[in-house]
């Protein structure tokens, strides 16, 4: 009778951590599925912060793995106004693992990008300052 009793407990616990779950990922994607929305976003974060052009020229999209995953196409971050070529990073793809738990409560938590195909231009003005040292002052959850 306890051990029947333990079953039936442990197999509504797992339903509703299932049931959860899938909540969860509703409102994560309900929540992501203005990718559109979410590219201008970021793309106007970049701007104010750094005063430099972020692009991401082909489409965007949310993939339900594990971890999930929001991935662009075609990023380019324009280079400085003293450097020599119109882009210091062009990227073939970029994709963001986004931490599951955050997304039950609406919010996006990012702890790794990775670029595929990249590109990255280093350039060091007459002063020592490198096209890079704008993006000092970005901020992340990790404090820098």
């Amino acid at each position: 009778m306890l051990l029947g009793l333990l079953r039936r407990l442990i197999s509504i616990t797992l339903k509703v951590g299932v049931l959860a779950a899938g909540i969860g990922a509703i409102i994560g994607y309900a929540n992501l599925s203005d990718l559109e929305g979410w590219k201008k976003d970021l793309q106007n974060q970049i701007m104010q912060t750094s005063k430099r052009r972020f692009y991401i020229d082909g489409p965007i999209d949310f993939k339900i793995t594990m971890p999930p995953q929001i991935i662009a196409e075609g990023i380019r971050i324009e280079n400085a106004k003293w450097g020599k070529k119109r882009d210091m990073l062009k990227a073939k793809r970029l994709v963001a693992e986004v931490d599951f738990l955050p997304l039950l409560v609406g919010d996006v938590a990012v702890p790794r990008l990775r670029l595929e195909g990249a590109e990255i231009l280093i350039e060091v003005a007459r002063g020592g300052k490198t096209n890079w040292d704008e993006f000092n002052s970005l901020e992340t959850a990790a404090g820098g």
